[in-house]
């Protein structure tokens, strides 16, 4: 039997029955929220995210027209050391005894990860749009490190495109974006990064591995229940606050039926609704106390009211219901990239046909909503799961993505880099985010700023959606009404 002494990336010191310490080689735990995300992987709902990101193209190609592929793959590489998961791969533990772990590559090779791919001419919009699902179509391989990032070149304007991969398991959306800090540079003065030294660390044999992660999850159990018992005591209104909470979660409504909800296929579409967080703050001011997201969650319910009334829908009294992700990061950084959020669920109300009404109608909402124990209800389920045996979950993860959710869609909003970013000398122009989709739902929305742009991104399965430009055009229309009612 083994006692675990330690948890950390690095070497692991384990103390056997016996009394004799054994230093076990490096890995990095993966919690059971990000390994929901492993094990529900398919070809059809690929559990990644990312963006496509667009920059200046001259400094990018060499006096000969050429892309500068290599001199691209050294930058990124120099930097690896501050992502470290960017070098590490799955394990799987034996017997599936807990959940995998993540291991160092001893075969990395940058090349896998950093990919260009040209456009055949006249390399328009949409046929940037169209590389940008295709890349995105797939599971990343399992075998080597759950990223990808493809530059697209042949743009007609000029610039060049580049679109990021990356899986949901080991990293969240606010993690990617502290990643593209690490990456890029923050002048247009490109500094060469002198990286240490890296040598794969050997993984754990698989029956030393299988102890330590078996000791590690009843430690880890023993110590939430502990926990629970030193609550219980310290503050009396614990009991009443959870079961708040879990009363909360029933009074969520059930989701209606919409043709947004629908069994998903292997093929994407993408879009993307471009605007400021100038224009976004100004339209806030309408609603005394609105926030930027309820702006978000405005136009696209107006964007959405236009999709399915152009399909036949009866949206008169129609309330979806939105997932909304909430970040439970205390802090920025990489060290510590896996999954850390919370959740509500908000009433969306298509059926509102006047912008600032329905504004309202989603302030006073979200305000309830973050104001009750909801979220609270939803980070207790999810914690609950790090107790639930591997093995099941990992059965379970293998259907839960062809079932129901209970929502209609998610809206997720993440705040980008703040400072403008560059890629040898080349600055970075746009940031369209993207988001998963899965368990029947055939459309999300991602978005993220950066600096002083946002992105609406709108992110779908391309045979349920061969309308999304009706989505994206109609969000585009309510921005600009929602605005022009502010300035009046």
């Amino acid at each position: 039997m083994w006692k675990l002494t330690t948890r950390r990336p690095g070497r692991v010191a384990c103390r056997a029955a016996s009394g004799y310490n054994v230093t076990v080689p490096a890995f990095d735990s993966l919690s059971a929220t990000d390994a929901q995300f492993i094990y529900g992987d398919s070809d059809r709902a690929p559990m990644s995210m990312g963006n496509l990101c667009l920059f200046e193209g001259e400094p990018l190609f060499d006096e000969k027209g050429v892309f500068r592929l290599d001199d691209v793959r050294r930058a990124i590489e120099s930097r690896l050391h501050l992502v470290p998961r960017y070098r590490r791969k799955l394990l799987e533990v034996p017997g599936g005894f807990a959940h995998p772990i993540m291991v160092d590559d001893p075969n990395f090779d940058i090349v896998q990860h950093v990919k260009l791919v040209a456009l055949p001419k006249p390399g328009s919009d949409e046929q940037l749009k169209e590389a940008y699902a295709r890349a995105h179509e797939g599971m990343l391989n399992h075998a080597r490190p759950l990223w990808e990032i493809t530059f697209i070149e042949g743009l007609e304007d000029g610039r060049v495109g580049m679109v990021q991969k990356i899986h949901h398991g080991p990293f969240d959306g606010a993690s990617t974006v502290d990643i593209m800090d690490q990456l890029f540079d923050g002048t247009a003065e490109h500094v060469e990064t002198e990286a240490p030294p890296w040598s794969p660390e050997p993984a754990p044999d698989p029956v030393t591995l299988m102890n330590v992660r078996w000791a590690e999850q009843v430690s880890s159990a023993w110590n939430w229940a502990q926990e629970q018992e030193r609550l219980a005591k310290d503050d009396p209104d614990r009991a009443e606050e959870v079961s708040a909470a879990m009363k909360a979660l029933e009074e969520v409504k059930k989701a209606p039926k919409t043709s947004l909800n629908v069994p998903i296929g292997p093929r994407r579409r993408y879009d993307w609704v471009p605007t400021t967080l100038a224009v976004a703050k100004e339209i806030r001011g309408l609603v005394a106390g609105c926030t930027v997201n309820d702006v978000m969650l405005t136009v696209v319910a107006g964007g959405l009211r236009e999709l399915l009334k152009s399909r036949g829908e009866d949206v008169d009294d129609l309330v979806l219901q939105v997932m909304v992700p909430v970040s439970l990061r205390s802090t920025s950084g990489v060290s510590d990239a896996g999954n850390q959020v919370s959740a509500f669920v908000a009433p969306l109300p298509v059926c509102e046909a006047d912008a600032v009404e329905r504004l309202e109608s989603i302030h006073r909402s979200t305000t309830e909503l973050k104001e009750g124990k909801q979220a609270l209800g939803i980070q207790l389920v999810t914690q609950s799961t790090q107790y639930t045996p591997a093995s099941l979950m990992a059965a379970a993860g293998r259907t839960s993505n062809e079932q129901s959710s209970g929502i209609n869609l998610t809206v997720t909003n993440v705040p980008g880099p703040r400072r403008e970013l560059f890629l040898l000398g080349a600055r970075m122009l746009e940031l369209n985010p993207q988001v998963l989709i899965g368990n029947d739902i055939t459309l999300n929305v991602a978005v993220e700023s950066y600096v002083d742009k946002l992105s609406i991104g709108l992110c779908s399965d391309a045979e349920a959606n061969p309308d999304l430009h009706v989505l994206r055009d109609a969000i585009a229309r309510e921005l600009d009404e929602l605005l022009a009612r502010a300035r009046k």
